[in-house]
């Protein structure tokens, strides 16, 4: 027979389940539970970013520098955070207007893009024109001549890029083209991943954004295989660079004498037959080709020394 349960004992059969449930969602506010986007695999380790970060407070030291002696005012510029993410995310951040700029990764593929917000690049226009850079906010995209006056600028940045990214690997970062509308590029698939870059920009006690963004297909070469630090682009020893000059003297090619000089049809091909002559575009004392792996790199004579006849080099071929 079944027990009836007096209300006291209801009462602490409820408190007792309310404290377990409070002990589990305790529990599970202890635990480090973080969302996992399948669509947006991590391709980039923490080791690999702290030193992308140590790379670019290197590059905005000497940014400040170069852009305060060019506009002739203090600029001091930060690195406020280095993060993967969607080549949709970055580009949906952007505002519009603003100043983009594509830049050529050379010798990686791809363009990288480098985003200077309205209240960054008009303050800078103004100092370059001899005016305080304390400028109203102002919507709307730079015009041709405010492009060119700007070139400077642009060309600051792709400097101090280049050298931060000497001592890792020569990547010679080239001006492409600039655009003003965010939705107008499409340069790579949505899901695409990322590195992207954010720069705090203060102009008289004034601050701004400034962003750039990497595409992480293009610095796998960098990045490498492993979840470490940067691959560095080794440098050849001498000793090296002399060991394999001498065993590429050792290398064979094959060399060839050929007396160029005409074309013909194919039915002039086909009908060839013992006895016909060729007429040659060249004289008899004209000198004839030599060929180095099928390639023209010398002139030759054809002259007879003991009853053989042998090419004679006249010269070099110039390309």
């Amino acid at each position: 027979m079944s027990k009836i349960l007096t209300p006291e004992e209801m009462d602490a059969l409820l408190s007792s389940s309310r404290a377990m449930q409070l002990e589990q969602a305790e529990e599970e506010a202890k635990r480090d539970v973080r969302g996992f986007d399948f669509k947006q695999k991590e391709r980039v380790s923490k080791d690999q970013l702290k030193s992308l970060n140590l790379l670019f407070d290197q590059f905005v030291r000497k940014l400040s520098a170069s852009l305060s002696i060019q506009v002739r005012a203090a600029v001091e510029v930060s690195l406020t955070s280095v993060k993967q993410q969607t080549y949709a995310d970055f580009m949906n951040a952007l505002p519009d207007p603003c100043v983009m700029v594509g830049l050529n990764m050379t010798p990686l593929s791809g363009v990288s893009v480098l985003e200077f917000s309205n209240e960054t690049i008009f303050p800078l226009l103004d100092l370059l024109l001899g005016g305080s850079g304390q400028v109203p906010s102002i919507s709307r995209p730079i015009t041709e001549i405010e492009q060119l006056i700007l070139d400077g600028i642009f060309k600051a940045v792709i400097k101090e890029l280049r050298e931060a990214w000497s001592s890792v690997y020569p990547i010679e970062f080239e001006f492409a083209w600039q655009e003003s509308k965010p939705q107008a590029v499409q340069l790579y698939a949505p899901s695409e991943a990322v590195i992207s870059f954010s720069f705090n920009f203060q102009i008289n006690q004034a601050q701004s954004n400034v962003n750039l963004f990497l595409p992480i297909v293009s610095l796998e070469p960098v990045l490498g295989s492993s979840k470490g630090g940067l691959v560095k682009k080794k440098k050849i020893a001498p000793d090296q660079v002399k060991k394999s000059m001498e065993n590429l003297k050792k290398a064979s090619f094959e060399v060839c004498a050929e007396i160029r000089g005409t074309t013909i049809t194919m039915r002039e091909l086909l009908n060839l037959s013992s006895n016909d002559i060729i007429r040659l575009r060249r004289k008899v004392a004209d000198p004839i080709d030599i060929c180095v792996a099928g390639l023209h790199k010398f002139s030759a004579n054809l002259v007879e020394i003991n009853g053989t006849t042998v090419a004679q080099v006249a010269g070099k071929q110039v390309d």
